[in-house]
Order: structure tokens, then sequence, then C-alpha cells
């Protein structure tokens, strides 16, 4: 395999998990760690998560689209849920011109969100939590834009229903917080059911 090709493998295998996993390694940095260090500490690990993943996006996608690939469609391959003969339900990404874009929009505006509220959020009790539940759903969101399959995008969208409450929520202490999550959670869950019927239908229907 010559230096190109290698190149080319690790942008189109390494650095689209990269992407993904950064923000869900910031949160979970954010939350084992969070108590332990400063505020700001937090707030840097939350940041820094959501932009180095912007900043890969920025690469994949100048890669894709001016790099010989010609906006051209790959997937990423990341091993099987289940074999089940004749059955066998995978996972993985799934990168077109579009997905790209979204990525694009999720992690550049999930940054700049994020940076806002470092000056926004300075008075709230949970500061920390609230920064760890932002990168949740920033690693939510690219789940679903990077999906493969309807299961994985069903996943992501889960997990976004997920985070959100859990965001909306944030502020347990009002009452008012705490009715807004409940219905968004309950909107979600109707959604998710939707979801459910139609990818079933169109196993069903489809294969």
């Amino acid at each position: 395999m010559d230096g190109n090709n290698a190149t080319a493998n690790a942008l189109t295998i390494a650095l689209p998990l990269t992407i993904l996993l950064l923000p869900l390694v910031g949160a979970a940095v954010i939350a084992v760690f969070g108590p332990y260090v400063h505020r700001a500490g937090a707030a840097l690990v939350g940041c820094l998560s959501v932009f180095l993943s912007f900043i890969g996006t920025v690469v994949l996608a100048m890669s894709v689209w001016h790099g010989g690939g010609g906006g051209t469609a790959f997937s990423v391959p990341l091993g099987a849920w289940a074999h089940m003969p004749p059955l066998t339900i995978t996972f993985g990404m799934f990168l077109d011109p579009l997905a790209l874009v979204w990525m694009l929009i999720v992690t550049g505006v999930g940054f700049l969100i994020h940076l806002y509220s470092v000056g926004y959020m300075t008075g709230a009790k949970n500061y920390r939590t609230f920064f760890s539940y932002m990168n949740l759903f920033v690693f939510t969101m690219l789940l679903l834009v990077m999906a493969d399959n309807f299961l994985w995008l069903l996943v992501g969208w889960g997990g976004v229903g997920l985070a959100s409450y859990l965001l909306i929520g944030f502020d347990f202490e009002r009452p008012a917080a705490v009715a807004a999550a409940r219905k968004a959670l309950i909107m979600n869950v109707i959604g998710d059911v939707g979801l459910m019927i139609a990818i079933f239908l169109m196993f069903a229907h489809v294969g």
C-alpha cells in the first residue's frame, strides 16, 4: 500500500470515528472528573472536544469534496449487532455530501453554543453537568446523521431525545423546567414509536 492509499484510509476510517467519538469522550471525562476540577476546566473540555470534532469534519469534507473523491459517498463499517442467518444486523457510518454538510452544522453550531454557554451558564449550580449533557447531545446528533442504516439511525434519534430531556430539565429545581422536559420526552417517544413502525414496515415490504 502506497502513502497516498494509507492517508486515504486514515481519513475515511479513523477520522470519521474520531469525529463521532470526541464529544462522547468529552462528556464522559466531564461526568467522571468534573467534580474534581475547576468549572473552567469542565467548560474547556466540553468546548475543545466539540471544536476538534468540527476541525476533523472540515478536514474530512475538504478531502471528500476536493481531494479527487468527487463528492462520492462511502461507508465505514464498524461491526455487527447480531447475526441470525440469513439476517445480519450491522452498524457503521455512511458519509455522503449531505451527511458531511449536517456534520459541519452539528459540530460548528454545537461549538458556538458551547462557547456562548461558557458565559451564559456561569451562575448555574450544575455548570459542569450542563457541558456534559451538551457534549452528549452533539454526539447523539452526529450518530443520527452518520448512521448507515435505520436501526443505527433509531439509536441516534433516541439518544437525541434523551439528551434533549436532560438539557430541558437541567434546572430541575424549577417545576416549569421539569414539566417541559417531561413534555419533550413524551413527544420524542411518540416520534420513536412512529419511526420504529416505519422501519418495521419498510423491512417487511422491502427487506
